[in-house]
């Protein structure tokens, strides 16, 4: 069955959309990754505070080593995250690589809130008969 040109055109705009709704969500994703960077100059600051002098024993110290590596580990995740968003809005916007944009639809529903409603929309949009005839090699 073909689709009107007007159905296409109206899905190929909907991708477009998507597309920079990915764009805008990856940079709300690298500002959580900046939040966490300063979480670690932050706990850094608070420990290299005179004050605390001798408190500042072995263990808080270790204990402060293991937060810092934790949130550092976030902060990359998140880096991680909004290379895939990048790399997703890119796929949307020239209609390539559906699976892969299935996959990270998938793993938007895990950002809550915005994350959620835009891997729902994504995958909406892409199990549309009319989605999936553009991705298909011309």
């Amino acid at each position: 069955m073909n689709d009107s040109p007007s159905d296409q055109d109206s899905t190929k705009q909907t991708l477009s959309n998507l597309s920079i709704y990915h764009y805008v969500l990856a940079g709300v994703v690298m500002l959580y990754a900046g939040g966490t960077y300063f979480q670690v100059w932050l706990l850094q600051d608070m420990l290299d505070q005179p004050q605390l002098g001798e408190l500042a024993s072995s263990d808080m110290k270790q204990m402060s080593a293991n937060i810092t590596r934790f949130i550092i580990a976030v902060g990359v995740m998140y880096l991680l995250q909004a290379l895939l968003l990048v790399i997703t809005a890119r796929s949307l916007a020239t209609c390539r690589r559906w699976r892969f944009c299935m996959l990270v639809s998938h793993i938007n529903l895990l950002i809550f809130p915005f994350g959620t409603i835009l891997g729902v929309l994504t995958i909406v949009v892409l199990l549309k008969p009319s989605a999936k005839r553009l991705f298909l090699p011309a």
